[in-house]
């Protein structure tokens, strides 16, 4: 009887180890985020515009990023990365107004603030319902930077 509650007990313990050793990844990650950035570009001439990049993107077919059919919203920037919250869709839900996307977007790696990015931000919304999209290119790289897409229903 000891015996068999000991293999389970271990059993136990060797299940729970992966599981913990992956958390402490990912709550290592957006501190290595932080520590690589991607250097300033301000000054480099980058001549492709967001609507072509992405259209470049829609015929590739491999883009994380749609813009909603019937979309309230649509933006297509070329901007330099500390100019992104600028660009933020600012919902109101009952007596609160919440800002999409969020300021806790994490980037790997991090874009120096005057580097150059590509913003898209698509907006679906009514009054029952909201529905987001966004993603953050590097402008000179054409790397996917961070992306995302929510729904919310609203309160009333």
């Amino acid at each position: 009887m000891k015996r068999n509650k000991w293999i389970l007990g271990a059993m136990v313990l060797l299940a729970a180890v992966p599981q913990t050793v992956s958390a402490q990844d990912r709550a290592v990650m957006p501190a290595q985020a932080k520590q690589e950035l991607l250097p300033a570009n301000k000054d480099k001439d980058i001549r492709q515009t967001a609507d072509e990049f992405y259209e470049e993107l829609l015929k590739k077919g491999d883009s994380p990023y749609r813009e909603f059919e019937n979309a309230k919203e649509n933006v297509r920037k070329k901007v330099l990365f500390h100019e992104v919250q600028n660009y933020y869709y600012r919902m109101q839900d009952g007596r609160n107004e919440r800002l999409y996307p969020h300021d806790e977007i994490v980037f790997y790696p991090t874009p120096h603030p005057e580097r150059q990015v590509y913003f898209f931000l698509s907006v679906r919304e009514d009054e029952k319902e909201f529905r987001g999209a966004y993603a953050i290119y590097d402008a000179e790289t054409k790397r996917f930077l961070s992306g995302g897409r929510t729904f919310q229903a609203k309160q009333k």
